[in-house]
């Protein structure tokens, strides 16, 4: 049909050049045809043209509709031929009912309609209006569910994903299907689109399978995944999402088998280096986690701090893992003493072996008991007694697991009856804790009244027994 037009155009333009002195076209398309958005199956399609003649006779022009699915790169043609353009602007309508268009091609569905048309005096196009976005019947689409996504397949097998559709229209959509596959712990995934999926009326499952050529082609390796399955409708908008399915692709057996030695102490300045030997008995790497937990003395709660994306190959792998000064600052693991545990957790979230524990001093901590606050000789049954312990502490860091003791032991025994106070700070300088014992205090150990030799002593942070200071002499009466 287009190379007809042609020829004749061609013909015409001929046979005016033998009457007329100018081959201009006269015509024109100045503004975009009025397209509906939509209309039913069975409606005729009226598409408001306006020609713009700018001759002072009339002539002939021809209008074009070309109809493209959404995604396809081709359109079907349908030509209106013979019309006729008046000297300034004619409004013309082009209708279309649906057995033309059924005729052409144009089933019921989402159309991609763009406007045009040609002077046949001079075989001229005349502007063009692209892709405006035509629906023929009623169309309700909505993604209901998204099926099971297994937790776990071979390298080599493939992946399917059952996409539960309904439209409650009476034409059918074409829909794209989205699976996005995303590494834990990031934020960015690999998209992989299946398009021009048919959903009739009604309920309709499109399952969606991915080969491992085609997965690994997107470069969605073997490894641990999360996968959000969603879609679209034939115009574009989001449907249900589904977020977050954990999927292994080939098989990850970690474990944490061991770590290296912590060291005891630490300069303030120095970096603390850890080793965490992993295995991995699978045939797919993990990115796995590396967790230290720094606790003070005393404290139930620590500090985390984590290390992640570490790669575990197949076979035994080790990860040393090293925090700077600045790091653990940045963390609150100030100079001081610490309990220190470490753990791991493959990339799937499951905690490894645990090795609890450790003690670690970061930084000097040089602790003595210098004196302690005069013992009164005598007091009454209902007096608090306070004794005031003057410590020191010569090195450059805090040391935060300090004990005061006092020992109350009877006239003529051997056995004292013990009051702690734990968990002093004592940071470098000199420092006074002051250990304050009520009556009901001393009573509930059973320190009452009678005759008593008291005795003051104290324990640094890693328990190491400091000055004593014994033999003092106290009357409870």
């Amino acid at each position: 049909m287009r190379r007809f037009l042609y020829s004749c155009f061609a013909s015409v333009v001929f046979l005016g050049f033998l009457t007329s002195p100018s081959f201009a076209a006269h015509t024109s398309i100045p503004s975009a045809p009025a397209i509906p958005d939509q209309i039913g199956r069975t409606a005729d399609l009226n598409v408001g043209f306006t020609f713009h003649c700018t001759a002072n006779t009339d002539h002939k022009v021809t209008a074009l509709l070309v109809f493209t699915r959404p995604g396809e790169p081709a359109g079907t043609e349908i030509y209106s031929t013979g019309l006729i353009a008046h000297p300034g602007d004619t409004p013309i309508t082009v209708t279309l009912s649906s057995a033309d268009r059924l005729a052409k091609g144009v089933d019921p569905g989402r159309w991609l309609v763009t406007a045009t048309g040609f002077d046949e005096g001079t075989g001229t196009r005349h502007e063009t209006y692209p892709g405006h976005l035509l629906t023929i019947g009623s169309i309700s689409v909505t993604l209901t569910s998204v099926g099971a996504i297994p937790s776990q397949i071979a390298k080599t097998d493939d992946l399917s994903v059952d996409f539960n559709f309904s439209n409650s229209g009476d034409t059918a959509d074409r829909v794209t299907a989205l699976l996005v596959f995303t590494p834990p712990g990031q934020t960015t995934g690999v998209e992989v689109y299946t398009t021009n999926l048919l959903v009739n009326p009604g309920s309709m499952t499109q399952t969606v399978t991915l080969t491992s050529a085609q997965r690994l082609a997107k470069g969605v390796n073997p490894g641990r995944w999360l996968v959000t399955a969603t879609g679209f409708d034939g115009l574009g908008t989001r449907l249900l999402t589904v977020p977050g399915h954990l999927l292994t692709i080939g098989s990850i057996i970690v474990t944490l088998n061991s770590i290296g030695a912590i060291p005891t102490g630490i300069d303030a300045t120095a970096d603390l280096s850890v080793d965490f030997n992993f295995e991995n008995t699978g045939d797919t790497p993990d990115r796995v986690t590396a967790l230290l937990v720094f606790t003070r003395p005393g404290d139930t709660t620590g500090i985390e701090i984590y290390t992640t994306h570490l790669l575990v190959d197949v076979g035994s792998v080790t990860h040393t893992v090293t925090l700077t000064s600045a790091q653990r600052m940045a963390k609150g693991v100030t100079p001081g003493r610490y309990l220190v545990t470490a753990t791991g957790f493959d990339g799937g979230g499951t905690r490894l072996s645990t090795f609890p524990g450790q003690p670690l001093s970061i930084g000097h901590m040089t602790v003595s008991l210098s004196s302690i606050s005069a013992i009164p000789t005598d007091m009454h049954p209902s007096d608090t007694l306070s004794v005031d312990f003057n410590f020191s502490n010569s090195g450059d860091a805090t040391d935060s697991g300090v004990s005061a003791l006092l020992i109350f032991t009877p006239s003529g025994g051997t056995t004292g009856i013990e009051f702690y106070k734990n968990n002093l700070s004592v940071p470098p300088g000199s420092t006074t804790h002051t250990m304050t014992l009520t009556q009901a205090q001393r009573e509930a150990k059973g320190v009452g009244v009678g005759h008593w030799r008291v005795t003051a002593t104290a324990f640094n942070g890693a328990g190491t027994r400091l000055e004593t200071f014994a033999g003092n002499s106290l009357d409870i009466d």
